[in-house]
């Protein structure tokens, strides 16, 4: 009886995983455990040469540099670890990481200071990948042809109006030069994805929603890649003219429309790189490279985000989030529905991975001391007029594109959404704060950073509030994910398009 059960053991040891050989899954992952073993070797003989400076005579160099590299540390380590903590206790995680940041930067100015540029643009730039790669997924090709001056109408127009709008205001209340304001004013218009798209996705096909049969939640899912896509590219363009004035070079209306033209460009051929390498993974099978799985939406996401930074670190955002977009889109339309639905949940892995290091990061960066209070209110009172005159702007486009009262009221309310995508932009504006900019520009700076903060805190709030009479009908869908009955439904809805194209060419 006892051969019998060891017999049956071995055999389940066997299966393990669906591998013939348990000693042969033991032998997959000798790689990595060298690895990993390598990288703590590694690791402590830093940490050994970092004790040893941090020993030395209190106030010499290398002593001075140990104990900034500790502050460092601490500074990134215990915000994205409380951070964290508090999204699982707070009802609005986004307030609450950002809120945890500011208590500890203020509350504990000797131990939490502003975390290290070089650490937060790697950070930040993650987040606004993994946020544009999954607005790219879900432009469709079959909403975008059926719905075309519609979904223009609402990507567009919003934007623009809101562009405009806030740089008047920012201009005329806190006292800072046009193509200052111009440039914060694009940055923040842009629809917050990792705000809206969790409400859309959970509405999709919802039985209790009264228009039920109509193609709205589909209209606005491609609209937010066109907002992200013309939002970010204007902040490019604007930035692109910021630099060159504070280099004392003259700009030009000639110059702006190259840069614009050189944004689009540069983004619309790496996109269409990236959405070949996309097309080449169609039928790609999981590899297992030092013991880890790589499947194909992974491979495309270190792509794009390999693309993202390097883009975004040389002063072109506009490129690196319309190449993301178009790969992303590209993909989307391609892949089969289960790859589909496995590239969304991990992006939206991704998404919650990065909101951590996003946050509560924004939150330690924002000292009392640095900014006044005045700023601070008019700040928040130029963001919270154009998020109305957004807001307004979104529903006068889909009644002229003659939606139903009720679906242009819902559009109006999800176009208020702003968080993410202006947190990750921010490090634009904390990198001109650090960078040493002597006179009127130093406090330009300080008005940029201020206004994209008030968007961060007022953004979720005003979505929340006003998208609050949709959420009860979200509880049937299973809480923040989206549900495989509806996450098919749009992927059906998609796949009828290339089945079409795929007849034609036969």
């Amino acid at each position: 009886m006892r051969k019998q059960l060891n017999t049956d053991a071995d055999n389940a040891l066997r299966n393990l995983g669906g591998r013939k050989d348990f000693g042969e899954g033991l032998r997959l992952t000798k790689a990595l455990w060298t690895i990993v073993i390598a990288a703590c070797l590694v690791s402590l003989s830093m940490l050994v040469s970092w004790f040893h400076d941090y020993m030395s005579p209190p106030g010499t160099p290398v002593q001075r540099k140990a104990s900034e590299q500790l502050k460092n540390v601490v500074s990134v380590f215990v915000p994205v670890v409380l951070g964290m903590l508090n999204r699982q206790l707070c009802r609005y995680p986004l307030l609450g990481m950002i809120a945890t940041g500011l208590l500890l930067r203020n509350g504990f100015p000797g131990i939490i200071s502003s975390a290290p540029q070089a650490w937060t643009s790697v950070f930040f730039s993650f987040a606004l990948a993994a946020i544009v790669a999954r607005a790219g997924l879900y432009l469709s090709l079959a909403t975008l042809s059926s719905h075309l001056k519609t979904i223009l109408a609402l990507g567009i127009i919003p934007v623009v109006a809101e562009t405009a709008w806030l740089t008047l205001i920012v201009h005329e209340m806190l006292y800072i030069p046009w193509i200052w304001s111009f440039t914060v004013a694009s940055g923040v218009a842009c629809i917050s994805p990792g705000v809206a798209l969790p409400l859309l996705l959970r509405l999709v096909n919802a039985e209790t929603i009264e228009w039920k049969d109509s193609d709205i939640i589909r209209i606005m899912l491609a609209s937010t890649s066109i907002d992200v896509l013309v939002s970010t590219t204007m902040f490019g363009v604007g930035m692109a003219a910021l630099m060159e004035s504070l280099s004392g070079a003259e700009n030009s209306l000639t110059a702006w429309l190259l840069r614009g033209i050189v944004e689009v460009g540069s983004g619309c051929v790496a996109g269409a790189l990236l959405g070949m390498l996309a097309l080449s993974l169609r039928h790609w099978k999981p590899c297992y490279v030092v013991g880890i799985g790589w499947e194909k939406d992974t491979i495309l996401f270190l792509c794009s985000t390999l693309w993202m930074m390097g883009a975004k670190s040389r002063g072109y955002p506009g490129a690196a989030t319309s190449g993301t977009i178009i790969a992303w889109a590209i993909a989307g339309n391609d892949w089969d529905a289960k790859a589909f639905e496995s590239a969304d949940t991990r992006l939206s892995s991704f998404w919650n991975l990065a909101e951590p290091l996003l946050f509560p990061l924004i939150g330690t960066s924002i000292s009392f001391e640095m900014f006044e209070t005045s700023m601070m209110l008019t700040a928040a009172i130029c963001v919270a007029s154009s998020v109305g005159v957004k807001s307004l702007a979104a529903f006068a486009a889909m009644l002229f594109r003659r939606m139903s009262h009720e679906e242009a009221s819902f559009t109006s309310a999800v176009w208020t959404g702003k968080a993410s995508v202006q947190a990750a932009l921010s490090s634009i504006p904390l990198t001109l704060l650090h960078s040493n900019l002597q006179g009127p520009s130093a406090e330009f700076a300080k008005v940029m950073f201020a206004v994209f903060t008030a968007a961060i805190l007022i953004g979720p709030t005003a979505h929340s509030a006003l998208t609050s009479q949709w959420e009860p009908q979200c509880e049937q869908s299973g809480g923040r994910g989206v549900p495989n009955d509806e996450l098919a439904e749009i992927i059906e809805h998609r796949l009828d398009f290339s089945t079409q194209v795929s007849n034609t060419q036969t």
